[in-house]
């Protein structure tokens, strides 16, 4: 018989630790974090594992991957450049509504 009570899945605390940090590396270097910086800093995980974490906080929109000079660089998301993209587009698409209202 199953159990009346759902399982949550918990993440190994070493997974948790190295994502933070990553995130600690990213507060740190601000111009971006290499996989290179990472690999350093935490030789004890595997390339595995910093996979994983990397996708994860991608997947979650907790960093950003881009691409510079010296290669493919990991930063801190910017929570005022999003906001700013959906303000952006809800004032956007209320004037279009707006105009198409109007025009009907």
């Amino acid at each position: 018989m199953a159990s009346a009570h759902p399982s949550v899945k918990q993440e190994p605390v070493e997974a948790v630790d190295l994502e933070s940090r990553i995130i600690e590396l990213c507060q740190q270097i601000p111009k971006g974090v290499t996989d290179a910086a990472i690999q350093n800093d935490m030789p004890q995980f595997t390339p595995q594992q910093r996979v994983m974490a990397i996708n994860r906080l991608l997947s979650t929109g907790q960093i950003d991957l881009l691409k510079s000079s010296t290669g493919l660089v990991y930063k801190l998301k910017d929570p005022s450049a999003t906001r700013y993209c959906s303000e952006f587009l809800y004032n956007h698409c209320s004037v279009c509504c707006t105009y198409i209202y109007e025009t009907s």
